[in-house]
């Protein structure tokens, strides 16, 4: 499971939102994520995952590049104007250099490639801080 510590040393589960335009794309993340417990919430483009920011605590984010009404990358540029602190993730079918080096230019803290395994998103979540919890 996926679970963040609180001073209290209790543990509580991670929430992580996903922002992608592909039902199909966000469901497979869905099931990824759920799979190690984590609670997931899907936003359908950047304007959907600002108002669930507003919404909900989120432990990080993983969001598409390409997408319609507000791309990934303008969506990641809001939250950071808000000073949000939030891991954030973007991903993307796109092999171009240049979107991943303005992905990580924007503040990402990560860049995922699509298609990906799922050992791949569990090293970006693990080397972002959100480590799989003791049963």
């Amino acid at each position: 499971m996926f679970a963040v510590k609180f001073e209290d040393n209790t543990l509580t589960m991670t929430t992580i939102l996903v922002v992608d335009d592909c039902h199909s794309i966000a469901y497979l993340v869905r099931l990824m994520l759920e799979r190690r417990d984590c609670q997931v919430v899907i936003g359908r483009n950047g304007h959907e995952g600002l108002a669930l920011l507003d919404q909900q605590v989120f432990d990080c984010i993983i969001s598409n590049f390409m997408m319609p009404h507000m791309d990934g990358l303008t969506f990641l540029q809001h939250v950071r104007q808000r000073c949000r602190r939030i891991p954030f993730v973007l991903m993307t079918a796109s092999a171009r250099a240049e979107v991943r080096q303005a992905a990580l230019d924007s503040g990402a803290d990560a860049f995922l490639p699509k298609p990906f395994p799922l050992a791949e998103l569990d090293a970006i979540l693990n080397r972002l801080g959100i480590h799989p919890s003791p049963h």
